[in-house]
């Protein structure tokens, strides 16, 4: 049998071949469509075979809208495959050195598989990563990430706050922070700042956008003009130029988690042509999974503006998974995804049009910004149950095959 994964009919890997899906690249089935490569409500069992990279996954659903809210199945792959390894029920939770399976139960899932997400292998274990921040929650709660090629500096948002800086010319200096708050609503508010990115030489933040009731209804974009010569506690300053984008129907607490900026040579041409800041700017909300919906920003003039209408908006095929951030790269759009699991996604951003690469499943939960440049990939996490520290890491040679 081919590297991949061997659907079977029965359980224990028994009874008809269904089909061997590839493990590389990452793909998202839908089994009730036309031409489906596996029968819809058949598959009891999957043989993961030999030579299967460490860093792939798999994850079956009941729904073929890959609904959490029904039965689902996660299968990671530990370590490199040298023998098949035979899952013989999707209904199970299993945990060695090699497999990781997690079984989400609403009413069975075996015989009734109507979705399969296919991810390709993480490319660089996380042991084998530069660890640039290790602290606690009351420090630095990371969300966002972004990088100045001009400076070597790394910057950071903070949900609780601050925005900080690395400068990784010394890798050996800490890390200085600002403390940072945003008016909405009219009220100042010194948290629910989630994403950030570079645009026109200065730094553009993304906040969740709170009213009166602490409701995170009103995603703002800030305009912040970053000095030259950073110290601690002066990293710079708000412009005073700020967009509140309307979105209808956008729960409370659901709001923008991320943000990134696309230039024009890379926009598709349905956009039209940006008015000022030569791109478009990206929004990416907690409430509304799998929908990415593009912005043009008028020129700040350091006032506040309300933006009424998106541009126009793309579906991303992670269909149930919350956006937590997202960064552009030379031509490759970045969706990195924290829910039940956590998941990277890379599309094609060109004249033509949007178009999926490829996706892949993190070795750990809670990711909540990234940012990308070349073949470095920075990736930050934040602090929940699973995770006593936050943490950002540099990750070189980041390959996703494809």
């Amino acid at each position: 049998m081919s590297n991949g994964y061997t659907f079977y009919e029965g359980n224990d890997g028994t009874q008809d071949n269904l089909g061997t899906l590839g493990y590389a690249p990452g793909a998202n089935y839908d089994l009730k469509s036309s031409g489906a490569p596996i029968d819809n409500d058949e598959a009891r069992s999957v043989i993961l075979n030999s030579g299967l990279p460490q860093g792939s996954g798999l994850v079956v659903f009941d729904s073929p809208d890959a609904s959490m809210d029904d039965d689902w199945c996660q299968i990671q792959v530990l370590q490199t495959l040298n023998t098949a390894y035979t899952i013989d029920s999707f209904e199970q939770n299993l945990s060695n050195d090699t497999i990781k399976q997690t079984y989400h139960k609403d009413n069975g899932l075996d015989g009734k598989v109507s979705y399969i997400s296919v991810y390709s292998p993480w490319p660089v274990p996380l042991n084998e990563a530069t660890i640039l921040y290790e602290g606690s929650q009351a420090d630095l709660e990371p969300s966002g990430l972004s990088l100045d090629p001009s400076t070597n500096f790394l910057y950071l948002v903070s949900d609780n706050g601050k925005l900080a800086l690395k400068d990784l010319s010394n890798p050996d200096t800490s890390w200085i922070e600002q403390s940072l708050n945003y008016t909405s609503k009219g009220k100042t508010y010194p948290y629910g700042f989630e994403s950030i990115a570079l645009v026109k030489g200065n730094l553009m933040l993304g906040v969740e956008g709170a009213d009166d009731a602490k409701d995170m209804k009103y995603p703002m974009i800030l305009r912040f003009n970053q000095t030259s010569d950073p110290q601690n506690g002066n990293l710079g300053s708000l412009t005073g130029s700020s967009w509140t984008l309307e979105i209808s129907d956008l729960d409370n607490n659901a709001g923008m988690e991320a943000m990134t900026f696309v230039p024009d040579q890379y926009c598709p041409s349905s956009w039209g042509s940006s008015s000022y800041y030569g791109g478009f700017f990206l929004v990416g909300l907690q409430s509304k999974p799998g929908v990415i919906y593009v912005y043009d920003l008028p020129k700040g003039n350091g006032s506040a503006h309300t933006v009424k209408k998106a541009v126009t908006s793309f579906t991303t095929g992670q269909v149930n998974l919350k956006t937590s951030d997202m960064c552009f790269d030379n031509g490759s759009l970045y969706i990195l995804y924290d829910d039940s699991f956590d998941a990277l996604q890379v599309l094609t951003l060109s004249k033509s049009g949007v178009s999926f690469t490829n996706q892949t499943m993190p070795p750990t939960k809670n990711c909540e910004g990234i940012t990308v440049n070349g073949s470095t990939v920075y990736l930050a996490l934040d602090q929940n149950s699973n995770s006593l520290n936050n943490y950002v890491y540099q990750l070189d040679q980041f390959v996703i095959p494809g």
